[in-house]
């Protein structure tokens, strides 16, 4: 857990380290980091899984706690010197509207020539054996997990705008 590019002098070391084994370096990272912190690894690193939940910076700050300014903007930048893949987290009831669904789609249409594909990720409940053993609560044991059929027409929305997706990754 945590966001990988709130270190980014480990990640350039460990980028680096690997690079010199002829290994690739990829990092997942929510966006939510200083431009500088991004900057410092790009050179270094093959790939960025780069999550985005939100379009609307409302439901942003709603559901994740911070608006997603620069996210997007940090998104756009990094788009232009690595390989990139988009990570969106379904999660039902949440952010798996059509109106939700369309709002990513027309954001990304607009660097769809510079990114990878789309990750469409459902929501799943694995973390709750986890959070037991914590001795804490899990407080979305009773999210449904998406049914296969939405979670289609979620990817098949991406390729309506010449995005490449694909359900989990």
């Amino acid at each position: 857990g945590g966001e990988p590019m709130l270190y980014p002098d480990f990640i350039k070391e460990l980028a680096e380290d690997y690079k010199c084994r002829n290994l690739s370096a990829a990092v997942e990272t929510s966006g939510y980091a200083p431009w500088e912190n991004f900057r410092k690894v790009l050179d270094c690193v093959d790939l960025i899984m780069f999550d985005v939940k939100f379009i609307d910076p409302q439901k942003h700050l709603k559901y994740c706690g911070a608006g997603n300014e620069l996210i997007l903007e940090n998104l756009k930048k990094v788009v232009k010197f690595v390989d990139t893949i988009v990570r969106i987290p379904i999660i039902p009831g949440i952010n798996d509207t059509f109106d939700d669904v369309e709002k990513v789609g027309r954001f990304l249409a607009q660097i769809k020539d510079k990114i990878r594909g789309v990750h469409c990720l459902p929501y799943h409940n694995y973390g709750i054996a986890k959070y037991e053993a914590l001795g804490r609560n899990y407080t979305m044991s009773d999210m449904p997990i998406p049914e296969k059929e939405h979670m289609e027409a979620i990817r098949d929305a991406f390729l309506k705008y010449g995005i490449s997706a694909q359900i989990g990754g």
